[in-house]
């Protein structure tokens, strides 16, 4: 896979999860579980309540010892890129108007730190 592709890749990958993001951005974070009568929208927001650590108001994805996150994006009929990154979410920033803060330090390929 050519620069430019891996570019590509990585900027569409970015770009949906900005619009997943923006899009499911009413879930609370205190969503609490229902216990019957579940929609696939409570189903979806449950998702992304557990998926973003709504229950952490911090939280860190970090190496330890020799394992690390990997980010791995494939294009249809090519090899995939793999990426290692740490993360550090803040699901309490000070900030008036601002939701979360999501740091992700990339430790391998052409994004590394």
């Amino acid at each position: 896979m050519g620069e430019s592709m891996k570019r590509i890749a990585l900027s569409v990958a970015v770009a949906a999860s900005l619009v997943a993001g923006a899009e499911t951005a009413t879930v609370t974070k205190d969503l609490a579980y229902k216990s019957s009568g579940l929609s696939a929208n409570d189903i979806a927001n449950q998702n992304y309540f557990v998926n973003h650590f709504y229950s952490f108001g911090n939280y860190a994805i970090t190496k330890k010892g020799k394992d690390i996150t990997a980010l791995i994006l494939r294009a249809k009929g090519s090899n995939p890129l793999t990426l290692t990154l740490e993360r550090y979410l803040n699901n309490a920033p000070k900030a008036a108007g601002v939701n979360a803060q999501d740091l992700a330090i990339f430790r391998s390929g052409k994004l590394k730190c």
